[in-house]
């Protein structure tokens, strides 16, 4: 399991100041066959700036090790708010130097 918190200073649309954005997320990942591992996540995202729609969405995704330093992954992103996209899917690598 795994918890996130941050706080982000976004500039506003206006581009006359700035306002906090908070992120908060929480993971749940278990290993499934080797180097293979999956997890789901709640994601959210609450704006101060005037007019900010909350963000939530349902995450979920496979991982895999190629070696100590290269993981590759895949997923899907669910919109669960209106202000949220609908569907993300993605695939990534991350790498580590």
């Amino acid at each position: 399991m795994g918890i996130m918190t941050e706080v982000d200073i976004m500039k506003d649309v206006s581009g006359n100041g700035y306002h906090p954005e908070w992120i908060n997320s929480i993971t749940f990942s278990r290993g499934l066959i080797g180097n293979l591992g999956g997890y789901v996540e709640f994601f959210s995202l609450v704006s101060s700036e005037s007019g900010s729609d909350w963000i939530g969405t349902f995450d979920c995704g496979l991982t895999y090790a190629v070696n100590d330093n290269v993981q590759l992954d895949a997923g899907v992103n669910i919109g669960v708010t209106r202000a949220a996209d609908d569907f993300n899917p993605f695939v990534g690598i991350s790498w580590r130097f």
